[in-house]
């Protein structure tokens, strides 16, 4: 996978969807999503400028969110649908 392939503002509206699952996910328990400090601050940069250098520094502390960056290029499956529904205005 590599990051300049991937469409990063995407990626990161797809995180942010994952972190508003999460966060319901929590209050249905009754609970709050907790994230280490170090992820908040690399989240944070990515969220704000998406680039492939605030892209490598989170991927370094969470390398699991790897698949968002892959979903997200061409050929996979976020990327393809946003493209379809962008063709037909939608």
């Amino acid at each position: 996978m590599t990051i300049a392939k991937s469409n990063l503002a995407m990626v990161r509206d797809e995180i942010i969807n994952l972190h508003q699952m999460m966060n319901a996910e929590a209050a249905k328990n009754g609970e709050t999503a907790a994230f280490r400090t170090e992820y908040v601050s690399a989240w944070y940069a990515f969220r704000d400028e998406p680039t492939i250098a605030t892209a490598q520094a989170l991927l370094a502390l969470a390398p699991q969110l790897s698949e968002y960056f892959e979903m997200c290029s061409p050929g996979h499956e976020f990327y393809e649908r946003a493209q379809l529904l962008k063709s037909h205005g939608l």
